[in-house]
């Protein structure tokens, strides 16, 4: 699955329910509303940059932003080409998993005067692309043994890897955001560090000199006056008063931190990448110690998957989880003070979280390992979006009333988010392969290198590392892993630009 040279990056259709449908719609119009506007603004900004160090710089700067926002929208909303085969695929046929989401999916009223409700997504944007085994297969006493069916339709070995487009329209977004970061920062370093000379010879900043107050009568920093009402930087006929002062640390250090993050943060995305594509992915039935790339499907080893109850309450019970993550938070509200007065301002803020797993089988149709998923660091690990979400007014719980009650400001909504891998799910990982405990094998009586029924079961598979290559533990296959993936162009070009940028504004203003 190729995305090949351009990828326009419009996002995904969810056909589910009525609103999700509509969503989906909406963001889809504003996707391309925000490209054209990105587009608009960057022109405008390059055209305006002959105004930076004037009286019209605010002018330049306020496109910018205009662009630095609307491209955010670009690059968050984007999707990818291979996001949109996979759509396709799904449509064309359907996999059970898809049909039964899509039949349970939507959002539920459970209480009208609690406005409690459950939102479980209709459309799994990490579910199987093609038909996989079904429940006969997922509690078999031997869970080491080969399907008839052998290999699974959806392992990479059939359909190979999926590959990113060299360039998307979130890379070109992020392109634009870079260099409109970097002009707005030289602007507000230009405003903010040049000097005025007064006729008594002191030198005052430029962004504190002259201009009118809001009755329109001039102001003036100097002490012998002679600064009234000036609108002209004093280094367009004096360039010796340019950079008198070092810029605000917020220019200059700010900068450079976030240049930093952008980079780091495309340096974690493309080594992810990078593994996915470098690592070959191997059969269960022939795979070696070592580091390996495996895809499966999530089956029972020795215990049944678990029954979660989210926040120890008995109504939000989920079962058939082998790794699950929830989170509880509350919608709070409170009253912040301000140059103008008093401002209300709310936000969602997380109480308490919890995670847990047990061991399953990894089970590609070959054969079934052993998957030890305590052994990966949650950072690692992507499970996708929910399962379920559960929200309400008020948590008459003795729990929620005192959160209520030790929680400063007004507490106006509550919010549980369970995610999870299920039995029968899509997943992918990277990992080290070793053989497993003796005492273990005696358990299940494996004999290892005589038992060939059982031959995958002597090992198994631990999220560690090793030098240039990372441990995931991702639910979905290789495609789901891979849908959202952009090449190096997409991450470093972006962050290049920001990192030279920031040196450059470092260079000069820094020291100052």
């Amino acid at each position: 699955m190729n995305a090949g040279m351009f990828d326009l990056g419009t996002p995904v259709m969810r056909k589910g329910g009525f609103w999700e449908t509509l969503g989906s719609g909406f963001l889809r119009v504003l996707y391309f509303i925000c490209i054209g506007l990105m587009l608009i603004c960057f022109i405008g900004a390059i055209s305006l940059i002959d105004s930076i160090g004037t009286e019209d710089w605010w002018f330049f700067a306020a496109i910018s932003v205009a662009g630095l926002l609307s491209g955010a929208v670009v690059v968050g909303a984007a999707g990818s080409e291979i996001s949109l085969q996979m759509q396709k695929i799904r449509e064309k046929n359907p996999p059970r998993d898809c049909l039964i989401r899509a039949e349970k999916g939507g959002i539920e009223l459970q209480n009208f005067w609690n406005s409690a409700t459950i939102s479980i997504p209709s459309v799994d944007d990490r579910g199987w692309v093609f038909e996989a085994p079904g429940d006969t297969h997922w509690y078999r006493e031997n869970p080491y043994m080969r399907d008839e069916e052998g290999v699974l339709k959806e392992h990479p070995t059939k359909i190979g890897t999926p590959v990113p487009a060299t360039i998307s329209m979130a890379g070109i977004a992020s392109i634009i955001m870079a260099t409109l970061l970097i002009f707005s920062c030289y602007a507000v370093a230009v405003y903010s560090t040049a000097g005025w000379e007064c006729d008594n010879g002191e030198i005052v900043r430029l962004a504190f000199a002259g201009g009118e107050d809001d009755d329109g009568n001039p102001t003036g920093i100097c002490r012998d006056h002679s600064d009234y009402g000036i609108s002209m930087p004093a280094w367009a006929k004096s360039p010796e008063m340019e950079n008198q002062f070092s810029a605000h640390p917020l220019v200059t250090y700010g900068t450079i931190l976030i240049s930093l993050i952008w980079m780091g943060v495309a340096i974690t995305r493309s080594r992810r990448v990078k593994t996915i594509q470098d690592q070959s992915t191997s059969l269960v039935r022939s795979v070696a110690i070592g580091n390996a790339e495996l895809v499966g499907q999530v089956r029972k080893h020795l215990k049944n998957p678990m029954s979660v109850e989210v926040d120890d309450d008995p109504s939000k019970t989920v079962d058939d989880l082998y790794h699950w993550h929830w989170t509880y938070e509350i919608y709070v509200c409170r009253k912040v003070k301000t140059d103008d007065g008093w401002e209300e301002r709310c936000a969602w803020e997380q109480v308490r979280q919890k995670h847990g797993s047990r061991d399953f089988i990894l089970h590609d149709g070959t054969g079934g390992i052993v998957v030890r998923p305590r052994t990966w660091k949650w950072k690692r690990t992507e499970l996708g979006q929910h399962l379920v979400q559960w929200e309400c007014a008020h948590d008459l719980r003795i729990r929620g009333l005192l959160t209520n009650l030790f929680t400063t400001g007004d507490v106006r909504r509550h919010r549980w988010t369970l995610y999870g891998l299920k039995i029968g799910d899509p997943i992918y990982i990277t990992g080290e392969v070793r053989p497993r405990e003796e005492e273990e094998l005696r358990d299940e009586g494996i004999k290892p290198y005589k038992d060939r029924a059982r031959k995958s079961g002597a090992v198994e598979v631990i999220g560690n590392d090793a030098p240039g290559f990372r441990s995931y533990l991702e639910r979905g296959s290789e495609l789901g892993a891979m849908s959202n993936a952009r090449s190096d162009i997409d991450y470093f070009f972006p962050a290049g630009i920001v990192v030279i940028g920031a040196m450059m504004l470092f260079s000069v203003w820094g020291f100052a």
